[in-house]
């Protein structure tokens, strides 16, 4: 996968060497063969009173701790599969083939393409007017985008929310709006727009 290809959900981006992984699988599995094996028969035996309760129950409790060391091991194999949670671009490749990664480290960056976020850095006073709403208004004050590539067209934008504290050079708040991507518009992240807030309506 590269930086700037479309993938679809469950898309597989990576995958870690599985072969360590595997062979746990393999030996977890002939583990809970065995098991289950003695499991079937002592139900058999424990019924015809051949062997005591003790030893059932004893049997019993290592069939399931195999079962749940199995489960265990497939999903941990599982885990060697890097999907996509969700159809996007990848924007960004952080590591490369057969290169050796750590627990939590970032692989891709992946970008909604259906939905951009749209962040401003927004004064105390004007917060306030767009993001406060009158006793029975059901909307927020009307914010629109605006990008050079398409003058003189606006899109409407969506409030997700605000930093409750402001910034301490800049004594403004980051407001974060959301809109649909344009069909007709390629907008890529770190693109800047124009925002308009429209207040003749307080």
């Amino acid at each position: 996968i590269k930086e700037g290809d479309d993938v679809k959900k469950d898309q597989v981006l990576a995958e870690l060497d599985p072969t360590d992984y595997q062979i746990i699988v393999n030996d977890k599995q002939a583990g809970f063969n065995r098991a289950q094996a003695d499991y079937n028969r002592a139900k058999k035996l424990v019924g015809q009173g051949h062997i005591s309760r003790m030893d059932y129950d004893r049997i019993e409790a290592d069939y399931k701790s195999r079962f749940a060391d199995l489960n265990k091991a497939k999903q941990d194999l599982s885990y060697t599969v890097l999907k996509a949670p969700f159809s996007g671009t990848i924007a960004r490749r952080y590591v490369q083939n057969f290169e050796e990664v750590v627990l939590n480290e970032v692989v891709f960056a992946l970008r909604d393409n259906t939905l951009l976020e749209v962040k401003i850095n927004v004064p105390e006073n004007i917060m306030l007017r767009i993001t406060s709403k009158e006793e029975g208004e059901d909307e927020d004050i009307p914010v629109f985008a605006s990008f050079d590539s398409e003058p003189g067209k606006q899109y409407p934008l969506t409030f997700r929310e605000i930093s409750t504290k402001a910034d301490e050079k800049t004594k403004t708040f980051l407001a974060t709006y959301t809109m649909p991507a344009p069909e007709e518009l390629t907008v890529l992240p770190g693109m800047t727009a124009t925002v308009t807030a429209d207040l003749s309506k307080e």
